[in-house]
């Protein structure tokens, strides 16, 4: 449990469900492997669900007792997934996720075994899941596997100033201003300088936008590469999310419980790199690039 609550890998994650682990009575066909326990494993993963239906999704850590839990070993779901939506998990491979529809019907158990991870699920099937495995540097996937994770749209494109952009700036900065207290790890932030907008992190952060549209592959990747090659060696964060709207994303980094809201507050840094790219199902893919100075 230490292992896992100290993964700080960020990414989106919606608040947890109202409902605790179902009952056995409550369970679908399908979830053979609910109850393995995980590995003592500590090499960090990303797993991204999918929501292809129509209802929510809810889905427990298989913590090392075979219990279902969420990381504060709460009998409480880890996320909730709206339908359409992408959440991504801070994982560790070798562990167990069990995903439910909102009728507490369990539709799988997810082993993850790669650094990075996609699966899909449409509510009320008990198919296994749409898989796709990312590695830190994704390759565009060929067509019929792109299919089965996210397709990229005719016409889609990626900006890095326009309004949404702005927008997400703008929320950022007001979030700084009044200081929060983020629900990961419970630390409070008082009030911090407002980001810059820096036009070569902007850069950098729509080129992976449209990456991830282009591969369908929801992973942070090679994060520090990308940012060391325009900075150079600095302080250094990355945010990303799969969501219509500029005030849904960032509303889901500020109640993330995997590091988001603490990347938006960390006072060390100084410049933001916003980027988007729209053509999805999901709407837009966004990613925020932090760093505390910019010396290229």
């Amino acid at each position: 449990m230490t292992t896992l609550k100290a993964l700080a890998v960020a990414a989106i994650i919606a608040a947890a469900a109202p409902f605790s682990a179902p009952s056995a009575e409550a369970r679908g066909n399908g979830c053979e492997l609910r109850g393995q326990v995980a590995s003592q494993g500590n090499q960090r993963s990303q797993l991204a669900i999918r929501n292809e239906g129509a209802i929510p999704l809810y889905v427990f850590w298989i913590d090392y007792k075979g219990n279902e839990r969420n990381y504060q070993n709460q009998d409480q779901p880890l996320v909730r997934i709206d339908p359409g939506q992408i959440q991504e998990i801070t994982a560790a491979q070798g562990h167990y996720y069990s995903v439910y529809d909102e009728n507490e019907v369990c539709l799988s158990v997810v082993r993850v075994d790669a650094p990075a991870m996609m699966v899909g699920y449409a509510s009320g099937s008990n198919a296994a899941p749409n898989t796709n495995t990312a590695q830190a540097q994704p390759q565009r996937q060929p067509q019929q596997q792109a299919a089965a994770t996210t397709p990229r749209q005719p016409n889609g494109s990626a900006t890095s100033a326009d309004g949404d952009v702005m927008r997400i700036l703008e929320l950022v900065n007001q979030h700084r201003a009044n200081g929060a207290v983020c629900t990961g790890t419970g630390t409070r932030f008082g009030p911090a300088p407002p980001l810059q907008l820096h036009q070569p992190l902007s850069q950098a952060a729509t080129a992976w936008s449209q990456q991830m549209l282009n591969t369908g592959n929801f992973t942070h990747g090679d994060m520090q590469g990308r940012i060391t090659a325009v900075c150079g060696q600095v302080a250094m964060g990355e945010n990303i999310a799969a969501n219509p709207t500029a005030d849904g994303a960032v509303a889901g980094w500020m109640s993330s419980t995997s590091g988001h809201c603490e990347a938006i507050m960390n006072p060390t840094y100084r410049l933001i790199g916003i980027g988007k790219a729209t053509g999805s199902q999901y709407g837009a893919y966004w990613t925020q690039k932090f760093a505390d100075r910019c010396g290229r």
